[in-house]
């Protein structure tokens, strides 16, 4: 499912396939779209059509999202926050320079650490998950412009002001806006 939600052009049909097989994942996912809180008139009932309702962008989060807390688990709920407001700050980082570039932010970001939650090198992990080729850089510490917004957030959550302001310079954005960006992210977790 990982490798599926990461190609540029989804295979809806290959997706809803893979969902089908795991009935609460396709629960879970049709409550959601279902909530009162995205304000949808018609209730649906099919995984394609939910996702075109949604857009591809937000079913890739919404699904990122739920396989990282699930495998989190319940005890580690913080560990999920802290993932998901990481995703969240390097994408909206990355709108400010390269919108085109923005979900492969949001996926480095909450991915970062799970190689602590899975206990395995992240080169095995990445190879088992196959991501598209920035993320897989990102996070494999290769150079590139994700790899700098995560350095950023990275840097940021650790307040290491010095490394924040070299990374801000080489990327062209202004570190002023760091913070508005973080809490930003961090509401939208809350409210997730």
């Amino acid at each position: 499912m990982l490798g599926e939600i990461t190609k540029d052009n989804m295979d809806l049909d290959k997706i809803e396939n893979i969902m089908k097989l795991d009935a609460g994942l396709m629960y879970k996912f049709i409550r959601f779209i279902n909530s009162a809180s995205n304000g949808f008139v018609e209730r649906v009932s099919n995984i394609k059509q939910s996702i075109m309702l949604i857009g591809e962008d937000p079913f890739r989060k919404w699904i990122l999202l739920f396989f990282y807390s699930d495998l989190s688990g319940e005890d580690n709920e913080e560990y999920t926050n802290k993932a998901a407001i990481r995703g969240r700050f390097c994408e909206l980082i990355m709108e400010k320079i390269d919108r085109s570039k923005k979900n492969d932010a949001f996926i480095s970001g909450l991915l970062l650490d799970i190689n602590l939650l899975l206990g395995k090198e992240i080169d095995e992990i990445l190879d088992e998950i196959h991501m598209s080729n920035e993320v897989d850089n990102a996070l494999r510490g290769h150079s590139c412009l994700i790899k700098d917004v995560l350095d950023i957030a990275v840097n940021y959550s650790e307040m290491n002001k010095e490394q924040i302001n070299n990374l801000c310079k080489k990327i062209g954005i202004d570190k002023n806006i760091l913070y508005k960006l973080y809490l930003e992210a961090m509401v939208w977790v809350k409210n997730l």
